[in-house]
């Protein structure tokens, strides 16, 4: 989960900041969207939030069929589930690609399989159809096709058919990972469009974005749809080029009653402090300043929230230490005893953040599959540190307590990377003298 992008850059340096996110009144807020005040405000009442769980071991439809009591056994409300696992979609972990230019059929939504779920019977309710954007290994000129309408008929085929896959398993919903991992459809450039302005592109996406909820809850009546990367991260970063708000209008021309747009904060995966997820709570309260003045009372009306928590930045924080994105990130200045604690911790203020679900991204570990049955990219057991967080954090949650305080180990953690900074800061500019002397 490196960012390999613009927006994603511009967010993890915001995260880094440690100045209040200052966030203008912009005319036209509505009101009754009260925004939070201060890192207290979405406390201690007993909530039913759910968890959630996507990754690399993000099982197929027929798996969790076959062994519904491997999810049931686990802590988790719900879970990315694929159509099929036979490599036919080109996202990674067999996510399907939204724009994806071929007709499938009922084999390629795993229709079959989708008909034999019991999601009640295997303990997860809360279950969604992960979607992706971009794939993840080929610069792809064009990747959503915008002003291709042959190819839109396609993509509006398919995702109906998915939406009747998904009607069929019981499903709430579907996970669009927004990231523009290698091609970036959701961001103005002009040698993408050639001959086209900013302004006609963003009303063909419009238009476009009509059409793709149109087609995912035409058989899936109150569905929520998990946007990764929602429109706070438009509020922080303030890209002019930016589709997204664009997208987000075209979603409210074509929404059904019932449906509900999620904004995710996937920046959550690399920030722990609660002044830090706070500023981007604050984000998801303005956003929709963003939108059309037709839209914000809509949108406040029909969007919920959700952060996600990377488990893996927890679990394998030595491994993160020698990597030059995460290597400044906090928790690889927690002491190894120390680190139970303060995943605990850290899930929680996560929780406390949101008002629909948390999910956690999980990479190495695999949650389901036995020893000796691993077939994906996740090879290692969850490590029952993360077990007992996840089971904790939900009690906590529930029943409108909390974990115990970890100042000590917040302040020695922040101590040792402040001197790592340092440190990092005097060898740069010993390397700075030396290169200039040479």
């Amino acid at each position: 989960m490196t960012p390999s992008s613009p927006l994603l850059a511009a967010l993890a340096l915001a995260a880094a900041c440690t100045a209040p996110l200052a966030i203008a009144e912009v005319s036209g807020s509505k009101p009754d969207d009260p925004k939070p005040e201060s890192v207290a405000d979405p406390e201690l009442a007993p909530r039913d939030l759910l968890f959630f769980e996507i990754g690399w071991s993000t099982p197929h439809a027929g798996y969790v069929a076959d062994h519904p009591d491997r999810f049931r056994a686990r802590d988790f409300d719900g879970i990315a589930i694929t159509p099929t696992g036979d490599g036919f979609h080109r996202g990674a972990n067999e996510f399907p690609i939204v724009f994806d230019d071929r007709r499938w059929t009922e084999a390629n939504v795993g229709m079959s399989d989708m008909e034999r779920l019991d999601l009640d019977a295997a303990g997860i309710p809360f279950s969604m159809i992960p979607l992706q954007a971009d794939v993840i290994d080929a610069e792809v000129p064009d990747p959503a096709g915008y002003f291709d309408d042959a190819r839109w008929e396609t993509i509006d085929h398919n995702l109906r058919l998915l939406s009747r896959a998904a009607a069929a398993a019981g499903m709430v919903g579907f996970f669009f990972d927004t990231e523009p991992y290698v091609s970036d459809p959701f961001t103005y450039a002009s040698e993408r469009y050639p001959g086209k302005s900013r302004e006609q592109v963003k009303q063909k996406v419009r238009e476009r974005y009509r059409t793709f909820i149109e087609a995912l809850q035409s058989e899936l009546p109150g569905m929520r749809l998990v946007m990764i990367f929602g429109l706070g991260a438009d509020v922080i970063v303030g890209d002019p080029d930016s589709l997204m708000p664009a997208l987000y209008d075209g979603m409210l021309d074509g929404i059904a009653p019932g449906t509900q747009i999620v904004d995710g904060n996937e920046n959550g995966y690399y920030n722990v402090a609660p002044e830090t997820l706070h500023r981007f709570r604050r984000a998801q309260f303005e956003a929709h300043t963003l939108l059309d003045e037709e839209h914000r009372a809509l949108y406040v009306e029909r969007r919920r929230r959700a952060h996600g928590f990377y488990t893996d930045l927890f679990t394998d924080s030595d491994y993160f230490a020698g990597e030059p994105f995460f290597n400044t990130m906090l928790p690889c200045f927690v002491e190894p005893e120390d680190r139970p604690a303060f995943t605990e911790a850290s899930l929680y203020n996560h929780a406390r953040q949101a008002d629909d679900f948390v999910w956690t991204w999980t990479e190495t570990h695999d949650w389901w599959r036995p020893e000796g049955e691993r077939t994906t990219r996740a090879k290692d057991d969850v490590p029952q540190m993360m077990l007992d967080a996840l089971a904790s954090v939900k009690r906590h949650v529930r029943e409108g307590t909390r974990p115990e305080p970890i100042h000590r180990i917040l302040a020695e953690a922040q101590a040792r990377r402040q001197a790592h900074l340092r440190e990092k800061e005097d060898r740069e500019a010993r390397e700075a003298r030396a290169a200039g002397g040479a």
